[in-house]
């Protein structure tokens, strides 16, 4: 068989600053340095210090909270997060695993709102009721009005969240909220209650799944709905989703394009 081999670069304008989160930092007396880490990514997010563009590496080890970056409550645009670091701020994925876990499963592990731009990279979200859920805009009423908000997600493990692996959006039609351009990347999502990927969103959106593998979720893998978008799939697994009957699903779409190029799934659409 004819193998596939795809690489994807993003080029991104060099963060400002650096700050650092660890389990062993303290949110009252650290600053953020790498020598007196904080220690939770919310109040990393909010700090003062921290301005719009800066990065956040976060290492290794359980921090027990739902991260939200919300602009309109004390967050930030264009922020990169980096997840999977040793005590001496060497990046090791495999044997220094970051895990975001709720301490209710009623909560997502990672929300993003009104945020443009963020970048989130090497971490296990596990234990809430998504893993990630990047939305946009809530304040808009009307169609037109709607902002574009990116998203770039990569080496992460999205496993055993209740309701779903990553929900793009997620709104009643007709509130006119947008996740645009999100780009999911190198990551392993499997065995969630719900879908692996869910889009449910109202505008024109584009989306990038590319070397991800998308498995063992409840309801399905890839799941679109109310949605006038674009998926680029590729280099991708979607494998006994919903015991192997729908591992890509498309339903009430106004609008679907898929462009699909070395992947492997069972296609059930309505």
């Amino acid at each position: 068989a004819a193998a596939c081999a795809v690489v994807v670069g993003w080029a991104f304008t060099a963060s400002a600053a650096t700050h650092y989160v660890a389990t062993t930092g303290n949110d009252e007396t650290g600053d953020g340095s790498s020598a007196k880490p904080w220690r939770s990514i919310t109040h990393a997010i909010q700090a003062p210090a921290t301005a719009e563009g800066d990065e956040i590496l976060v290492g290794g080890g359980l921090y027990e909270e739902s991260v939200t970056n919300n602009v309109s409550n004390g967050g930030k645009h264009r922020l990169t997060f980096k997840g999977g670091y040793n005590a001496d701020w060497t990046r090791d994925l495999r044997n220094c695993p970051t895990t975001v876990k709720p301490p209710v499963n009623t909560v997502p592990c990672w929300y993003i709102e009104n945020a443009v731009s963020n970048r989130v990279s090497g971490f296990v979200f596990t234990g809430g009721s998504y893993g990630i859920v990047p939305r946009g805009r809530t304040t808009n009423s009307s169609a037109g009005k709607q902002n574009v908000f990116y998203t770039f997600v990569s080496q992460l493990v999205v496993t055993n969240n209740v309701s779903g692996g990553i929900l793009i959006a997620g709104i009643p039609p007709g509130n006119y909220q947008c996740a645009d351009d999100c780009v999911i990347s190198s990551s392993y999502v499997a065995d969630n209650g719900g879908y692996g990927i869910y889009v449910r969103v109202d505008q024109l959106c584009h989306y990038w799944i590319v070397n991800c593998t998308v498995v063992n979720n409840a309801s399905g893998g890839y799941y679109s709905s109310y949605a006038t978008h674009r998926l680029l799939a590729l280099n991708s697994i979607f494998s006994n989703n919903k015991n192997g009957t729908r591992d890509f699903y498309a339903e009430n779409n106004s609008s679907f394009s898929l462009v699909a190029l070395c992947c492997t799934w069972r296609y059930r659409g309505a």
